[in-house]
């Protein structure tokens, strides 16, 4: 088995235990979902890469009667699997290797989804991103949602190397410098780049970085979901933990 995809399926109970218990899917919603569901709404088919066990999917049909086609993508074999107990034939999921430079394409979509897991291809982000283009039709969207490189990043890679539960050899924060010159050099336009995440960030949404127990999450979610909503309208990159760029392929 690929060693990215034995990191993956060890850590895959804590996983789903800290990112998709309900405060780190009020957060998810608050400042991911809400600002994407616009372009997911005008997609026919959407392909989300990285898709986990369909948990994404089933928050987004709560904000949308427009989905359609929804396909999903992972290394995964246990996500693929929990992913595949939907009970519609339009959400079905796939399992492979993004980075795989022989992958096969048996469709083209018009909207790409990675919720935080572009940064886990940094050794093959040209080959990740030739496969994007492979993946989408001409005007489809791609939408990346990928921590910054430019909050905290010291930090961000101490703890990776510290802890075993990141494969720190393959994931990185990325710059939107970065992002974007990656997307240029394959045909892909921006439209929108959106900064968020604060505290919040860290401490519910992302709260296996910081082991944070549920009785403090429950504690906490509102106010500092709130917090990060409103540092959201800044903008700023420097006190954001994430970003939200938006491209359409030309």
């Amino acid at each position: 088995m690929h060693k990215q995809a034995k990191h993956y399926q060890k850590i895959h109970d804590e996983y789903q235990y800290h990112y998709f218990d309900s405060y780190s899917k009020f957060y998810r919603k608050e400042l991911i979902f809400k600002k994407i569901i616009h372009v997911l709404n005008q997609s026919n088919s959407i392909m989300e890469v990285g898709c986990g066990g369909a948990e994404n999917l089933n928050e987004i049909l709560k904000l949308s009667n427009q989905i359609n086609i929804y396909h999903g993508f992972d290394i995964s074999e246990n996500a693929v699997e929990l992913f595949n107990k939907q009970k519609s034939r339009n959400f079905v999921a796939f399992r492979g290797d993004f980075t795989n430079k022989r992958l096969k394409i048996h469709k083209k979509y018009e909207c790409l989804l990675f919720l935080g897991s572009l940064h886990h291809m940094t050794k093959e982000l040209d080959l990740a991103m030739k496969n994007c283009n492979k993946f989408l039709k001409k005007n489809g969207y791609l939408i990346l949602i990928e921590p910054n490189s430019a909050f905290l990043n010291s930090i961000r890679n101490l703890w990776y190397r510290l802890s075993e539960k990141f494969d720190h050899e393959n994931e990185r924060a990325l710059s939107i410098e970065e992002i974007s010159a990656l997307c240029k050099k394959n045909n892909f336009e921006k439209l929108s780049v959106q900064f968020g995440g604060n505290v919040g960030f860290f401490v519910i949404f992302n709260s296996m970085i910081l082991g944070t127990p549920r009785w403090l999450k429950h504690a906490l979610y509102k106010p500092l979901t709130l917090f990060d909503l409103i540092l959201q309208k800044l903008n700023f990159k420097y006190i954001s933990a994430f970003h939200i760029s938006i491209w359409v392929k030309k």
